[in-house]
């Protein structure tokens, strides 16, 4: 899923879905808060009702995330959960990055320093 309308302003949050080998990956680019979390659980919540869900969340391109986008995660992690499946974050830069420590998230899920390395798990 690609959203050209958001494509060039910083602010806001683009989400690009792909499956390879029955893992989706969603790549993030922006922000993600209050605005932007709708969104955000619009690309994580897409196609999850065709079974056990596997999924790489690729935060790469994120540089900054509010409790709205922890909800958004929370949310996808406790439905995949429930569903046998499992959700691995790559490439959370240093804001999300300490983000997901203060909160003591970083626990709940299996974070990756690339997309490539999150695949290959």
């Amino acid at each position: 899923m690609i959203d050209p309308d958001n494509m060039h302003s910083p602010s806001r949050l683009t989400a690009i879905r792909t499956v390879a080998d029955a893992v989706t990956v969603v790549r993030l680019e922006g922000e993600i808060d209050h605005h932007t979390a709708p969104r955000l659980r619009q690309a994580l919540s897409a196609d999850r009702a065709d079974g056990p869900a596997r999924m790489v969340i690729d935060l790469d391109g994120v540089a900054f995330m509010d409790s709205s986008g922890l909800n958004a995660l929370i949310d996808l992690h406790q439905a995949v959960q429930d569903a046998s499946g499992w959700v691995r974050l790559a490439g959370i830069q240093q804001p999300v990055q300490r983000l997901l420590e203060l909160s003591g998230l970083q626990a709940f899920f299996d974070c990756y320093p690339t997309l490539r390395r999150a695949l290959a798990a």
